[in-house]
């Protein structure tokens, strides 16, 4: 995302100790999933960065994974 025109980004850069050569484009990033059935899906790279609605759908599935573990521990 820093590669886009960012209010702040040099105290951002600053701050995270990021150089020039740390910004991609998002023509130098691809980023893919694998679907259910074994399938390879590109997932979007813009601007914004990497589409990362597949990592919430991940952290959400293992959350609740673990819920269900955590209350079903008997003490």
């Amino acid at each position: 995302m820093l590669n886009s025109d960012v209010e702040n980004k040099q105290s951002i850069m600053k701050k995270e100790k990021m150089v020039e050569q740390d910004i991609l484009r998002p023509d130098q990033v691809k980023a893919f999933s694998l679907k259910d059935n074994h399938s390879i899906k590109k997932v979007t790279v813009d601007h914004y960065g990497i589409n990362t609605e597949i990592f919430d759908d991940l952290i959400a599935d293992a959350n609740e994974v673990s819920d269900a573990i955590y209350y079903g521990i008997k003490e």
